[in-house]
């Protein structure tokens, strides 16, 4: 088949996970537009079979034909100072191209691409040749947005293989005036306990008070503070503001457990909780390679432990 017949490497990044929770299905924000003009330079630059394409979740797909793949340094400016060091070379190389054509992931300009974009890993593939990957999170003013990444995709010495990934509009001054928090992640851990308690007590169930105390804040650091919009996360909501939150995990095994909740770190309300237990989930996994897709994996299925790409997104 076609799909299977993929290279892990364009699996895993082709890779998609649907989570659909009891409330709805999670999807990463509004539909956006493309940069036609900017593709059609880009194709014009490769001379290549490239394809742009938009998930239903909003993240952006760039891929090039397998026998297309095309030198990164032919489609940024001459002026790129060329680093000695293979994986800070390619760190340079992958930062220009998206800066280059800023619009096609949705940025307003490239000083704006430059100022949110931050490489945070090269990584080699460990189970293909040649192929290495490197993923660029979006940051505002050093915070890390929720859900903003791109992922840079090579075969061989610098060869463009494809680039994949979603950027959080309207992340700027007037929409996050300040990125320093008005309450302590400590203070916002209790918020997060408070708000599972309340669950546990609107869902009528009998639990005893030394189960309760169980209850804990767990990974709680400053890596913690995001910006995060609600409509990024779930296409059931229409809040396009951008809070500044603690996000928090509450955890017990007792009580079998483990929530996520976003708390606003300056207000200190809830902006969103949900559960991050597997029982609540219905995951599909499908596999995609350009305009073919085959669903391979719903819950219920047996994970299958030979594919070693299910297997690490399933358990992440």
């Amino acid at each position: 088949h076609t799909t299977m017949a993929a290279t892990s490497t364009m699996r895993r990044f082709l890779l998609a996970l649907v989570l659909v929770l009891c409330l709805g299905s999670v999807a990463w924000g509004a539909e956006r537009v493309f940069s036609h003009s900017q593709f059609a330079t880009l194709q014009a630059k490769s001379n290549a079979a490239a394809q742009l394409r938009q998930g239903p979740n909003g993240a952006v797909f760039l891929t090039f034909a397998h026998k297309d793949a095309i030198a990164i340094e032919s489609l940024v400016p001459p002026t790129v100072t060329i680093a000695q060091n293979q994986a800070d070379n390619l760190q340079q190389l992958s930062l220009s191209f998206v800066q280059e054509f800023h619009a096609l992931w949705g940025f307003e300009s490239a000083a704006q691409a430059r100022e949110q974009l931050q490489v945070k890993s090269v990584q080699s593939d460990k189970q293909v040749q040649d192929q290495t990957h490197v993923l660029m999170e979006q940051r505002f003013k050093g915070v890390r947005v929720f859900g903003g990444d791109v992922r840079v995709h090579y075969s061989g010495a610098n060869k463009l293989r494809a680039v994949n990934g979603l950027i959080v509009n309207d992340i700027n001054d007037q929409t996050v005036p300040s990125t320093v928090p008005s309450i302590s992640i400590e203070q916002a851990s209790s918020f997060a306990i408070e708000s599972v308690l309340l669950k546990i007590k609107f869902s009528a169930k009998r639990v005893p008070k030394d189960m309760l105390e169980t209850l804990t804040a767990r990974k709680a650091s400053a890596d913690n503070l995001l910006i995060f919009r609600k409509d990024v996360l779930s296409l059931l909501s229409e809040d396009t503001t951008p809070h500044l939150v603690w996000e928090i995990e509450v955890f017990s095994e007792s009580l079998a457990i483990r929530d996520r909740v976003m708390v606003d770190a300056h207000t200190g309300r809830v902006v969103n909780h949900v559960s991050l237990m597997k029982n609540v989930l219905h995951r599909r996994v499908f596999y995609q390679e350009y305009n073919i897709s085959e669903l391979v994996w719903e819950e219920g299925d047996a994970i299958p432990t030979n594919d070693t790409d299910m297997v690490n997104i399933l358990n992440s």
